[in-house]
Formats: structure tokens, C-alpha cells, sequence
């Protein structure tokens, strides 16, 4: 897979890692950036929500739909991102 950025300047988060262990993941972040992490006692969350879950119907198509595209990706960054196992 050839893309505009090698994959040495892309860094992919998964939202799941930010929300379950923010340190960590935003360790990683501002290292990627040269940035010094000044460590928070908690992390609160803003804006976040409850939705229904989506139809599994709905999701199976999805799922299908993306899993080469997902593959690919995961492929070229060398990571794992277990969406199937949403």
C-alpha cells in the first residue's frame, strides 16, 4: 500500500486507548511530538454520550463492507485495531 506519508509520520490512537488509560496514550502522543506530558491527576471526560447500539444487521454489513480497507490499514501501520470485535 503507497501512501502520501510514510508510515514512520503517521500515529494512529484508538479513542477506546484515550478513554481507558489517557496517561498512557497521551504519553505516547506528546512523545511522538517532541512534547514534554506534564501527568494530570484525572482526566475528565467532555461531551461524551449514551447511544443505542447498533443494529447487528447493520454492523455485520459494515464490518463487511470495511474489512479489506481494515486489513490494509492495519497492514501498513503494523497494528492490530480488533474492530471486529466490537
Amino acid at each position: 500500500m503507497a501512501g502520501l506519508f510514510p508510515r514512520e509520520q503517521l500515529l494512529v490512537l484508538r479513542s477506546e486507548d484515550l478513554f481507558s488509560q489517557p496517561e498512557s496514550t497521551l504519553q505516547k502522543l506528546y512523545g511522538e511530538l517532541g512534547l514534554k506530558h506534564h501527568s494530570e491527576s484525572e482526566y475528565p471526560q467532555h461531551n461524551s454520550g449514551r447511544y443505542q447500539p447498533i443494529n447487528l444487521g447493520l454492523y455485520q454489513t459494515l464490518s463487511e463492507f470495511f474489512k479489506p480497507h481494515t486489513q490494509r490499514l492495519e497492514s501498513y501501520l503494523d497494528q492490530s485495531f480488533d474492530w471486529s470485535a466490537s
